[in-house]
This record gives C-alpha cells, structure tokens and sequence, in this order.
C-alpha cells in the first residue's frame, strides 16, 4: 500500500510496504523527541541494498526524497519540524537497512558500495597558531617579475606582426594596446576578489565546474609550452645572428634541456635578479629607440617614407587585422601577474597591470614605428626571428648590435627558467586538485624539484619544436593560439564571477561591456591566428587534447574502473585480479572533502554534498560548523545531517561542530587535524562581513553562491 502524501509544508515522503511486512518489526519506533545521538542506527549495508541509491533510476526506488527540487520543494525543507514528523510517523523508512529494493537477492556488494554511518563530533579550537609571516613584493619587484615576459615577447613580435601588417605594424599593435586596456579591470577585479595564486584556473575553479577549470588549466600548460619554446628559438635566433653562428636547430633543443636540468637541481626564480635583468632589458631598448630616431633625424626620414610608399594599400584592412592577430604574441606574459598574486603585498596587483599596460604601451608601437625609419620593412620580414638585431645594426654603431643581441639571449633564457618553474607549480596544482595523475606532484628528497613534472615538460617542448622544424613563425602561431585562449577563459571566469558570485567583496569592478569587449577582441584574435595558419592550429588542436584526455581519465578513473571491473568480472582472470582492483577503486575514494555551513537548511547542506560527489573522487563528506556559543548552533542541523546521511548510502556524511572563532588560523588548524588539505574544504560565497579576506584563508573553495 502507499502511504499518501503529506501536506505541502512537509517533505515529500512515500512509504511502499512489501507483501504486508510492516517496517515496524524491522526497526524499533523512533520519536521526534528521541535526540539524534541516542538514535540506533543499524551497520551500513551495500548501497545496493537500499532503495535511496544514486545510481538506481527514479522507477527502482521505493521511497523518495526531493532534496533539489523546485521552489515549493525548497519552501518545505523550510519547516523542519513537519519534516522529522512525517519521517518518524513512518517509522524512518530511509533507513538504509529498513528499506530493499525488490531485486536486492540479485546485487552483489562491493567494498567501494560499503560506507559507514556518519557521525556527529566535536573539536574545540581556542588558540590557533599565528599565520605564518612571508616576504611580499612591492610594486617594481612585482612588475618586473612579469614584465620580463612582457618585455621579452618584443623581440620576436615585431618581425610576426610586420610579416602580416607590414609598414602598417604599428597601427595594429596600437590596437592591441587598446583592446588590452579592459584587461586592466578584468584581471583586476578577479584578482581583487579571488587574491590567489592560479590565474583562470583558479578563477573557474572558484566560479564553476571543476572540469572547466582544469580546461583552462590545460591551455595554460600549453601556453607554458609555446612560450618556453618560442623564448628558445629567438634567443638562439639573436645570438646566432649577432654573436657566433651555431647550429640553431640543435642548439635550442640544448638550451631546452639544460634549463630542464637547472630547474631539476632545485634552482629557483629571484625577485631581485628579475629586477635586474628587466631594468637592463628595458634600457636597452629605450637606447635602440634613442638610436633608431637619431638615425631617421639624419637620414631625413627617407626610409621612412619610402616603407609607406612601396606598400600596396589594396589589402589595408585585412594587413592590418592579421597584423593585431599576429602583434597579440607582444602581450604575452600580461597574464603572469596572476599567478603569483598571494606573494604581492595588498593593494599591488592591480598596479602591476597597470604597469604592465603602460610598458606595452610604451614599448610595442613606438619600436616598429621606429623600426620602419631605420629598415626597409622587406628586410625586417626577412629577418623576422631576429628583427631588433637588424635595426640595430643599422641604426647605430656595431657595439648595439651585439649589445642587442646578449640582452636578447638573455632575456629569453630567462623566459624559459620562469617556463619550467612555472609550469612546475601549476602541474603541482593539478595533481594536487586531483585534475592529473599524482606522479607528476612527486619531489625528490634532495633537491625537492618535481621530477617527472620536468621531465615532461621537456619532451612537450623538444617535441614541439621538432614537429614544427624549429620555425618561430609557426611556433609563435601556437604560442598565441595557447595564450589567447587562456585570455578568453579569464575574460569568462570574470563573467561567471559577476553572475555566481556576486557576494564576493571587490574594489574594482569591470563593466560587462568592457568584459565583452575584450572577450571578443581576444576571440577574433584566436579565429585570425587559426586562420594564418591552419596545419599549425591542427598540432595546437593536437597538443591541447592530450592533456585533456589525461584530464578526463584521471579525474574519471573511479568509472573507468568499476567498467574494467565488470570486464573482469566476466573474464577468466576474475580470481586474480578482481579482489585487487576493487581494494584499488576503495583506496581511490577514501578522500575526504569538507564544506564550512552557517546554516541548517537542507537544500543547501544538499548542494554542498552533490557538488562534493560530482567535482571529487570521495566517499567522506565532512559538514562543519564553527560556533562560539552553544545557542549559536542551527536548530536544525543535526537533524537534517541524519537525514542526508540516509539519503546518500554511497557517502559517509560527518558533523563536526567547533568551537571557536571562525577565520583564516582556525580553518587551518582544522585542515591538520581532520587531514584535509585546505583546497578541499569548501565555502558559500563570503559576503562583505566576512571576518577576514578570503586571500588569507589559504585557498578553500567557494561552490556555491
């Protein structure tokens, strides 16, 4: 018989009593009075055993709960009180033992199916340790950091963007700075909400679904990879041209490899000689400036003139349009700032992208405006990997050419160091997140470098650069494919920010035109790059799905292998190697996840907990609440955390209930006890009386609005 249903201020519950058997001779009558702790709570059976399953269709369950619904839904998890009763007057069939499915003598149970009750505990936290204090950038260290990657990609932009644009190469890098400038409050008003470490990645991590930001986290290792090879190529380039001549194929490959055996010695990024080496870099091109205009002063700007008049204006708008696709590598290393926004001091990093703005402002055009007074623009596209050692040679005496050519060898070995570190700590960040396979987050013991993250590394960078012969006109194709696409992805992190988490308290806001603006302006630069050359765009396609299948598996792998367990099932070999991969499969998800509530309300402890199992591979869900009184403590929590831990058979939900004052050392305290890493415990989005900046937190996870 079915029970009928109750009012509409109470949860929807239905109770289908098989063949006459009563659930109370099943289960001893529990009453709304009776408290949660002293309730009897039979051992867990398998999921299977169960009527509530989160894999069994709606048809194959006897009793159901609506815990995500519509809006009368959610105005009935409301009321509480009608909610316990109409549970407890039906003697709490969700009990996972009281309630079977008819076919229950047909399941087989597995050890991944077999999950504890939940528990209700509690920890006391009264003196928390300090903080730890850490040495920040100011506002030169902090831009010199990224505006050595900035200022580096001029040495090979001018040549690519005079290649498409030809004498008209300025007017497109003058756009780029234009459609630039939105990005100052695009990446300031992310980095002033989310002040941490991680770029888009982190961005979309906090603003939506885990698998779109390890999307973004993939187009940024490739964007790593492009530009570690491009920074290569060109200094072997220049110092080929201007120094000694070598065997630039083979020689870049070496500089590849060395750098990857530095990086595994332990050597580490200085602020201090990122400082120097941007300050000479940035001289010296503000000497090639001076001489190239001393140089049009004396020739009475002939040169000049004859660039503009030699120049076939039938194609002005396409030249000019392939021109800002191909002068959008100058730009690269705009987004850098972001990755380490938690070593710069409060207030710094939307200073650092004003800064970076203003150098590409000041640098970009006015250096191929300069360029074509000294140069025919024929012979700056003939020598477009080398093209600022030819205007220097000609413009001044034969010393600023060799000059020229070691600030660029330089300056471009240091973009591949910055490359391997960088790429280092993302690929830690991934592993870490559970995005990519653990191996690749191992250090050694003695140098404490991530190994097989190098490793890696150099063979998608030495692989690169053979496939495409070494030619930096194809390669810089990818590195501004890679780029670009990491520049749409901030650009609908910021979107997605303004929509789902509106709450976030921010001091700079970007209008949604600016952001659109910009957005398109990067997405008509990504569809030109294709467009110049499409057998490069095929090998970026190519490089960017690997590590998205490694993505996917990886973070698959629990469902990918249940399907190889069933096949095993089957199989001969069933005696061998079932039991193994089904230990395998419970290791895998025993991992822990925790969610920080102010409230009790079910629905949204419930989107907690279906974020949880849909983002992570884990079976125990931990919901804390940090109170300061004993009256503090919602009504309701401990008996709404029993009712999802009886929803949910294949999770073990936990309570914790803490005592203390919510905030930055306390959470971090609760991470070392429960051994949850802090970028697996999760918030609802923090409002503008949240007790400290979500920066000083270390990193949780905001998943709901």
């Amino acid at each position: 018989m079915q029970v009928p249903r109750q009012s509409s201020d109470s949860l929807d519950v239905y109770e289908m009593q098989e063949d006459g058997n009563s659930s109370e001779s099943d289960s001893p009558p529990i009453t709304p009075s009776t408290p949660i702790s002293q309730r009897m709570r039979e051992p867990r059976r398998s999921s299977k055993d169960h009527t509530i399953d989160n894999d069994l269709p709606e048809q194959d369950v006897h009793t159901t709960i609506a815990l995500d619904g519509d809006d009368d839904h959610d105005r009935r998890f409301n009321n509480q009180d009608h909610t316990i009763d109409a549970l407890h007057r039906h003697h709490y069939t969700t009990s996972k033992e009281g309630m079977r499915t008819h076919h229950q003598a047909d399941q087989t149970s597995h050890p991944w199916d077999q999950r504890p009750w939940g528990s209700v505990s509690r920890e006391e936290v009264n003196d928390p340790p300090p903080l730890p204090k850490k040495g920040l950038l100011d506002q030169f260290r902090a831009t010199s950091i990224a505006g050595n990657d900035l200022l580096a990609s001029v040495l090979y932009t001018i040549g690519t963007c005079t290649s498409q644009a030809g004498p008209l190469a300025p007017i497109s890098l003058f756009l780029v700075c234009v459609f630039l400038y939105p990005f100052i409050k695009i990446y300031g008003e992310v980095g002033m909400a989310l002040p941490l470490n991680g770029g888009s990645y982190n961005c979309l991590l906090n603003a939506s679904s885990k698998m779109t930001a390890a999307i973004a986290g993939c187009l940024s290792l490739l964007s790593y990879t492009a530009t570690c090879v491009v920074s290569a190529a060109s200094a072997t380039a220049y110092f080929n041209a201007e120094i000694v001549s070598i065997p630039v194929f083979w020689v870049t490959l070496a500089i590849l490899f060395v750098f990857a055996l530095l990086t595994l010695l332990g050597i580490r990024d200085s602020a201090t000689v990122a400082a120097i080496i941007f300050f000479a870099h940035a001289v010296t091109l503000i000497v090639l400036i001076v001489a190239s205009i001393i140089f049009m002063a004396k020739d009475g700007g002939q040169i000049f003139a004859n660039n503009f008049r030699n120049f076939d204006y039938s194609t002005t708008v396409g030249s000019i349009y392939f021109g800002f696709c191909g002068g959008l590598l100058g730009i690269t290393g705009f987004e850098t700032s972001s990755n380490y926004i938690e070593e710069q001091k409060p207030g710094v990093f939307p200073k650092t992208m004003r800064n970076m703005w203003v150098l590409v402002v000041i640098f970009n055009p006015i250096v191929a405006l300069t360029a074509l007074g000294v140069v025919p623009y024929q012979e700056i596209i003939a020598n477009s990997d080398h093209a600022l050692s030819v205007v220097a040679n000609a413009a001044g005496p034969g010393w600023l050419s060799i000059w020229m050519g070691v600030d660029a060898a330089v300056v471009l070995c240091g973009g591949v160091l910055t490359a391997y570190i960088g790429v280092c700590g993302l690929l830690e960040r991934l592993a870490h997140d559970g995005c990519l396979p653990k191996f690749l987050g191992y250090k050694n013991k003695r140098f404490r470098s991530m190994h097989w993250s190098v490793v890696v590394f150099f063979v998608l960078c030495a692989s690169l650069y053979a496939i495409l012969d070494g030619v930096i006109a194809s390669l810089g194709v990818v590195f501004a494919l890679a780029f670009l696409s990491v520049m749409c992805m901030f650009a609908v992190g910021n979107l997605m920010l303004k929509y789902k988490r509106k709450r976030l308290p921010r001091t700079i806001v970007a209008t949604w035109p600016a952001v659109l603006v910009g957005l398109v302006a990067m997405f008509c630069g990504l569809i030109g790059n294709f467009a110049l050359n499409p057998q490069v765009a095929y090998w970026f396609i190519v490089y960017l799905a690997v590590p998205l299948l490694i993505v996917y598996f990886t973070m698959k792998r629990v469902r990918f292998a249940k399907m190889f367990h069933q096949l095993i099932e089957i199989s001969p070999f069933r005696r061998y190697f079932a039991s193994r991969l089904e230990n395998r499969i419970d290791n895998t998800r025993k991992h822990k996840v925790a969610f920080f509530t102010s409230t009790d309300e079910i629905r949204v402890l419930n989107k907690a907990i279906k974020y949880s199992n849909g983002n992570e591979v884990c079976d125990v869900i931990k919901l804390i609440h940090v109170y300061e009184r004993e009256e503090d403590i919602p009504a309701h929590l401990e008996e709404n955390h029993y009712i999802l831990d009886h929803v949910y058979p294949k999770l073990q939900i936990d309570l914790v209930l803490v005592k203390g004052k919510f905030g930055p050392e306390l959470v971090r305290e609760l991470s070392v006890r429960l051994s949850i890493p802090i970028s697996f415990m999760f918030l609802a989005c923090p409002g503008p009386n949240f007790p400290a900046p979500i920066g000083d937190f270390g990193g949780p996870r905001i998943i709901l609005s």
